[in-house]
């Protein structure tokens, strides 16, 4: 069988410090607890998360309210009336899109499935 092909991602968010930021989506099954977003002292919040190659559809959680990226240009339609975020994972994709939402590791780095930043 062949290894599936996963790229690092890291999702970020901008907030006050002090917020409570975690990401859902597609490769979660959509569990607001599941990635919680750790901040610095400028108020930046990521986290790092190992992804299969792929589309996902993605919100952040800030202090328990469901939110778009605010630097994602893409957007679908959900079943709640609103909209999600769209992430594709693809190493043939330079991710213009969402540039300053995520950025990529290659997934030879050995780290576990989602993290804290490395600083």
């Amino acid at each position: 069988m062949k290894p599936e092909v996963t790229e690092w991602v890291t999702f970020k968010f901008h907030a006050p410090r002090g917020t409570e930021v975690y990401v859902a989506g597609t490769f979660n099954n959509w569990n607001p607890a599941a990635v919680k977003l750790v901040g610095n002292s400028k108020g930046t919040y990521t986290a790092t998360v190992l992804l299969p190659l792929g589309r996902y559809e993605y919100k952040f959680i800030v202090n328990g309210e469901w939110r778009n990226s605010p630097d994602c240009n893409e957007l679908v339609p959900n079943a709640f009336g609103t909209t999600n975020s769209v992430l594709t994972v693809d190493r043939a994709t330079a991710h213009n899109t969402h540039r300053r939402t995520f950025s990529r590791r290659p997934a030879s780095e050995d780290r576990p499935l989602w993290s804290t930043p490395t600083q």
